[in-house]
């Protein structure tokens, strides 16, 4: 006899429309931005999508609110790129470097307070991920297990230190 299909594994229709819609708004970009250069960037917005739907309740609050928080400034700046720079290179730049805009930022701030040498490539780009992803998770722990004052605070504080990162990159991209 058949086993019936895991509920586990489902999705609802309002999972798959999130998923259709990032996707849309993904397409319609890839002209704009090019090609190749705009990949990375599906995968990272699908997969926080994805991870903001199957996450419940207070979690999921508190996920978006440091998503937002971490990332806001970066979709601010990259859609300023897109709309009001002339130079494609940059545009692609901007939506390429935000998924790990936030680690990259940071990194680069610590490489030169420090004096740490790193390599240009995969290390670099894996530790400015692995940096942001961070700053989401741990973001995302202290606005659900703190009071709502120190919530507040604590995610202004993001906002206002990733929109100065998110000013750096685009200096940086446009230099």
């Amino acid at each position: 006899m058949d086993e019936p299909i895991s509920n586990r594994w489902q999705f609802s229709l309002r999972a798959l429309l999130v998923v259709v819609t990032v996707c849309a708004v993904m397409a319609a970009a890839w002209r704009v931005v090019g090609g190749s250069e705009i990949l990375q960037t599906v995968v990272f917005v699908v997969a926080s999508a994805v991870l903001a739907i199957v996450l419940r309740g207070s979690s999921r609050r508190a996920y978006l609110a440091a998503y937002g928080a971490v990332y806001g400034p970066f979709v601010v700046m990259a859609v300023y790129m897109t709309l009001y720079v002339e130079w494609l290179h940059c545009k692609a730049a901007a939506w390429t470097m935000f998924p790990y805009g936030p680690g990259f930022v940071t990194g680069e701030l610590a490489r030169s307070l420090w004096g740490i040498h790193l390599p240009w490539g995969v290390l670099r780009i894996a530790l400015a991920d692995l940096v942001s992803v961070a700053m989401v998770a741990g973001l995302t722990w202290f606005a659900k297990s703190l009071g709502r004052w120190w919530r507040i605070a604590g995610l202004a504080v993001v906002v206002a230190y990733c929109s100065f990162c998110a000013f750096g990159l685009m200096a940086l991209i446009r230099a």
